[in-house]
């Protein structure tokens, strides 16, 4: 009896392996592109899509500031989103610039939440430029993770070029 019993749990283990072996299952995410240019709309990660509609200087207590509006459409599955599912970063000649809200129309819709399917249109953040060299956007979503060819690897940065006219 008891070998009947093994050869039943021999035969059910062998079946179990050959039914798992059948497909290896391919992992896949959005892959963002390295680079975007203003006005086009992004897909930063699986869930965010962030459209650069323009970038102006504005000139403030002899500083001047870099001022961007864009659009954020988000296509997840959660009901409400918020601020913490991108970043918006940017850099001159390799340094970070300090950000700056004093000219930024609507500060409340840097952090409202929209509907899963909605888009959040004209959104302005500000940087403090340090000279006229062309500034770096980096536009970061909120992936930790994503996988390029099966293989799980660091999400980047979508980097945008936004040049300062003299």
């Amino acid at each position: 009896m008891k070998r009947i019993g093994s050869i039943l749990l021999i035969a059910a283990l062998v079946l179990s392996l050959t039914a798992c072996s059948g497909s290896q299952k391919e992992f896949t995410s959005n892959l963002p592109p390295e680079t975007g240019e203003l006005g086009d709309d992004i897909r930063i990660d699986a869930s965010n899509h962030i459209q650069i509609k323009k970038a102006d200087v504005v000139s403030v207590d002899e500083r001047e500031i870099l001022l961007i509006t864009y659009d954020w459409y988000f296509e997840g599955k959660n009901a409400r989103a918020g601020f913490e599912q991108y970043v918006i970063t940017a850099k001159q000649g390799g340094v970070a610039l300090k950000g700056d809200l004093s000219q930024v129309e609507s500060i409340k819709k840097l952090v409202t939440q929209i509907q899963a399917e909605e888009r959040l249109e004209d959104i302005q953040q500000g940087f403090v430029l340090r000279d006229r060299e062309p500034v770096t956007l980096s536009l970061m979503g909120n992936e930790s993770w994503i996988f390029k060819e099966g293989k799980p690897v660091h999400a980047y940065p979508v980097t945008v070029e936004v040049p300062i006219a003299p």
